[in-house]
């Protein structure tokens, strides 16, 4: 599953974001202070909603920027996660000279102290016309998700974060009882 081709020409490269990335606004907006805010960008184009099969979010990763706990995707039979489906330069994903890419560099903090909270690995999502595709995407890492638990016990998201989450999913069209079920878990339930 990792190796597989998420390609969808040489230039770019197609990548699901079920978090605050859903938002097509935040997430340009987050690329171009850590890409170069002069530099040419080049593709970003959001392709709609798409859908992951046997998976599911949960509230169980830190995010230092934030300061909250953020979405992350784990592995469940029977469930599914709806989210953003981009069409994307392939070098804001992946370089080949072993640094770091841009979204890399966006998908959790990378202190001495805390290495890594997200993988990259490619999926293969459903689109809205009942069509697979493959893309990358980023899960959290298992000590992530402990170190979460161990650190900031008893915590959830804030508002902010939620509002950016939900916003997105709308935007992107998310089916509307995912919709309800994404805010109720990220504590907006109304």
């Amino acid at each position: 599953m990792l190796f597989a081709q998420a390609a969808v020409n040489e230039a770019t490269v197609r990548l699901f974001q079920y978090g605050s990335n859903m938002s097509y606004d935040c997430f340009f907006e987050r690329i171009r202070r850590e890409y170069d805010e002069d530099a040419p960008l080049g593709t970003l184009i959001l392709l709609g909603p798409a859908s992951l099969s046997d998976w599911e979010l949960q509230l169980n990763l830190w995010s230092a920027t934030r300061g909250c706990r953020v979405l992350n995707m784990v592995e469940e039979k029977g469930s599914e996660v709806w989210g953003a489906l981009y069409e994307i330069a392939s070098d804001l994903v992946t370089r080949c000279d072993g640094k770091r890419s841009v979204v890399d560099r966006l998908e959790g903090h990378r202190t001495r102290r805390h290495p890594e909270n997200y993988a990259k690995i490619c999926v293969t999502v459903v689109d809205v016309q009942g069509e697979a595709k493959t893309a990358w995407t980023y899960i959290g890492l298992r000590e992530a998700a402990d170190r979460c638990e161990r650190d900031h016990p008893g915590t959830t998201c804030d508002s902010d974060y939620a509002d950016v989450v939900v916003a997105g999913a709308r935007s992107t069209g998310v089916p509307d009882e995912y919709l309800l079920a994404l805010q109720a878990k990220l504590g907006q339930a109304r």
